[in-house]
């Protein structure tokens, strides 16, 4: 699979990954032709995004119209990976990212290829990883993703968006440290490419080897059910546990 090839799924997971996070009943999705927006409804809590923007096809005076847009919407944005050069300039300007390196605090896109994925060691014997299966067990899986990734703000709805783990779209996983819950994966299913999202471990349990074994038993059930490649965006403390799965940094 060429560089392209894999940048633009990496692109497609994140904004599959908003996209699916709008279709719970108490959130909003709306899309314009130039970008999508995912919002809780009035009184609600959720993620509020924008993301999916497509403006290459614009003129230089339309398409600085449309990011001065949406950069007054002040909204968390994923602008897109592996953007163009008109669409460098016109985001950023000068002040350009930086390239993300294993080391530093860029935002990480990484990926692995069904082909180059490497052979796991056994999970140790402590660690037990659960598929998620029940609704109570899709609701603690949200409260651990909620209190560690969003300082306990609903981005995943313990009830709302269980349709997600049910249905096959969004497997998730629990690992579980002498029977106690400590850390959560999940796996976006898009066709055969798929993300993986929401790893995170209760403080109390970090270096243990929870992240790595809830990781790899959603990657391998993942590539055993078909999937090419899966895709994810690393925090700057996380590039180094995805790259010893065989994550490669583009």
């Amino acid at each position: 699979m060429e560089r392209a090839e894999i940048c633009k799924h990496i692109d497609d997971g994140a904004n599959f990954y908003l996209q699916l996070l709008g279709t719970a009943k108490h959130m909003e999705y709306t899309d314009n032709g130039y970008y999508s927006i995912i919002k809780p409804k009035v009184g609600q809590e959720g993620g509020t995004s924008l993301f999916n923007i497509r403006l290459d096809h614009l003129s230089d005076e339309q398409l600085e119209e449309k990011v001065n847009e949406i950069k007054k919407l002040n909204l968390h944005t994923w602008w897109g990976f592996g953007l163009s050069e008109k669409m460098l300039n016109a985001v950023f300007g000068e002040n350009r990212p930086i390239l993300a390196t294993e080391t530093n605090d860029e935002e990480g896109c990484m990926a692995l290829l069904y082909d180059e994925k490497p052979e796991y060691q056994e999970i140790n014997m402590t660690i037990t990883v659960k598929k998620v299966d029940n609704a109570e067990d899709f609701k603690l899986w949200a409260n651990i993703s909620n209190r560690i990734l969003h300082g306990g703000y609903t981005i995943m709805h313990p009830k709302n968006h269980y349709h997600l783990s049910e249905e096959g779209v969004m497997p998730c996983y629990i690992a579980y440290y002498y029977g106690e819950a400590a850390a959560v994966c999940s796996i976006i299913n898009n066709k055969d490419i798929a993300s993986l999202e929401f790893v995170c471990t209760l403080e109390e349990y970090r270096k243990k080897g929870l992240a790595r074994a809830v990781c790899i038993t959603a990657i391998d059930e993942a590539f055993k059910n078909g999937t090419k490649i899966i895709t994810l965006r690393a925090f700057p403390n996380a590039k180094m546990l995805y790259r010893g799965m065989g994550f490669k940094l583009y």
